[in-house]
């Protein structure tokens, strides 16, 4: 099964914002986010199913190599991104539904 990606305006908004904060640290470092995050996003596709139920319906993936959380949830053939959360954001925090 073939699953859409819908990620939502705030979700995207954060998405900007680390990338840009990384990019100001070092030349590059914004794009090797972004790969991994897109390398995140494309395991979650492929089988949404397979992460865990963290509380009511979110579910979450770490990107590799940075410590940020993707927070998403699953809605018929739909994975939907709710935040991209540090991973140290106190546990109550990370989910906002």
């Amino acid at each position: 099964m073939t699953y859409k990606l819908e990620v939502k305006l705030e979700a995207d908004f954060e998405l900007t914002h680390i990338f840009s904060y990384y990019d100001s640290i070092s030349v590059n470092l914004g794009n090797k986010f972004l790969d991994n995050w897109e390398f995140a996003i494309r395991e979650v596709c492929k089988n949404p199913l397979g992460y865990e139920i963290k509380k009511k319906n979110f579910r979450q993936t770490l990107i590799p190599k940075f410590p940020y959380l993707v927070i998403f949830e699953v809605n018929n053939n739909s994975n939907i991104v709710y935040a991209i959360i540090h991973a140290k954001k106190h546990l109550v925090k990370r989910y906002k539904g």
